[in-house]
């Protein structure tokens, strides 16, 4: 740790609070649903080679379950800011990504994903996240994907 708050220049007790929130918001979650790290370029190498097709599918099956069960887990209810929270924790912590999103007074929500993968990633998220969506909130959203970032209305 010492080395860390040396190289990012701040104290120990900066590291060890970052690390503890890190445990506490996400690791001591996802352990218990049997989560494995893996790190983008694995990520990114394993998506290039899925037949597209498949990929949807898989993104699709993916986002039917456990989301769901794990906002359930942590929150213990499904609410528009849960599945938020839960999209900007998965774009942070697996994604290595920025997550942003603003809703609007009669209730519609954008959220725009930044994730530096591909295009093929794109595609994967926006599959990924409209799932969640459909799973939990029982809506339909509309999502543009663009190369590293995807947007989704709803």
């Amino acid at each position: 740790m010492r080395k860390r708050a040396k190289q990012d220049k701040v104290s120990i007790n900066i590291i060890a609070n970052k690390i503890l929130g890190e445990y506490i918001e996400w690791l001591q979650f996802i352990e218990k649903f049997g989560t494995i790290i893996l790190s983008k370029d694995a990520f990114s190498a394993l998506v290039k080679v899925i037949d597209e097709k498949e990929l949807i599918s898989l993104a699709l099956k993916i986002g039917q379950k456990t989301p769901k069960e794990f906002i359930l887990f942590k929150w213990k209810k499904i609410t528009d800011r849960n599945v938020i929270e839960f999209i900007n924790m998965f774009s942070h912590h697996c994604m290595n990504g920025e997550c942003d999103y603003n809703t609007t007074p009669d209730n519609k929500i954008t959220i725009s994903l930044k994730h530096n993968m591909g295009r093929k990633v794109s595609i994967f998220l926006k599959y990924y996240v409209q799932s969640i969506i459909r799973e939990t909130l029982k809506r339909d959203s509309e999502t543009e994907i663009m190369e590293n970032l995807i947007t989704i209305n709803f």
